[in-house]
């Protein structure tokens, strides 16, 4: 069943989606979230803008859940570093037909993430971050630092700290901007959730160059767990 738009911007439909999903559903809003936003996202990657798609509600909420859950599934083929807590949906059927009606009708690819990105860090336990001393730095204040550096495609970025990758894609959005080019990326962070947000925002923005590595930039080790190369690719 084709649903038309509902929300005229993005950022009404992202957070009616957060308000819904925190709401009585008895699961991990956050890993939820991450779980649906890359089925949306696979699905996208596999119908243009005047296709049909397949992250709609369909006939039942049982029907719609497994639709959604097979791209889930698709999804993880190709970004492995987006696995939340299992490779299935654990939502119920109508708590997922619920949380979906907000992002049917508009794009997640190659939109402004800005607001994504905001969500998304709402919904990371404020206990976890203050615990790891994970505080985000304010978008206003990362655009600020980015117009000063004024990075271009020929530069390579480096975030020894990067959370959810803000400044990464600052740059990256900088750069597009003003050479119509990305910069080479690289963001090193040990936090599983700030590094699950960094690699579904790389995903979603097609001509980033962006490699999101889990390590500890302190002591200097390399851990097995980073994005695949088909994500993001740093020459």
């Amino acid at each position: 069943m084709q649903l038309p738009l509902v929300y005229r911007d993005a950022a009404s439909a992202i957070a009616e989606f957060e308000q819904i999903l925190v709401s009585n559903s008895g699961e991990d809003p956050f890993d939820s979230a991450i779980k649906l936003l890359a089925a949306k996202l696979i699905d996208e990657s596999e119908n243009g803008p005047d296709q049909p798609s397949s992250f709609q509600i369909h006939k039942s909420p049982e029907a719609t859940r497994r639709v959604v859950n097979a791209l889930y599934r698709k999804a993880l083929q190709r970004w492995p570093h987006l696995n939340g807590v299992g490779s299935n949906l654990d939502i119920s059927p109508q708590h997922l037909v619920r949380s979906m009606r907000p992002l049917i009708g508009w794009r997640l690819a190659d939109s402004d993430l800005a607001w994504l990105d905001a969500t998304l860090e709402r919904l990371v336990a404020k206990d976890a971050k203050g615990a790891l001393g994970q505080y985000f730095t304010p978008r206003d204040i990362v655009r600020f630092c980015i117009e000063i550096l004024n990075p271009n495609s020929k530069d390579k970025v480096i975030d020894p700290a990067c959370g959810s990758g803000r400044f990464l894609f600052e740059a990256t959005r900088h750069s597009l901007r003003n050479a119509g080019a990305a910069p080479a990326c690289l963001g090193i962070d040990f936090g599983a959730r700030a590094i699950k947000v960094a690699a579904l925002l790389s995903a979603a923005t097609s001509k980033a160059k962006i490699t999101i590595s889990k390590a500890n930039s302190i002591d200097g080790r390399v851990y097995a767990e980073q994005t695949p190369p088909e994500l993001c690719v740093v020459p």
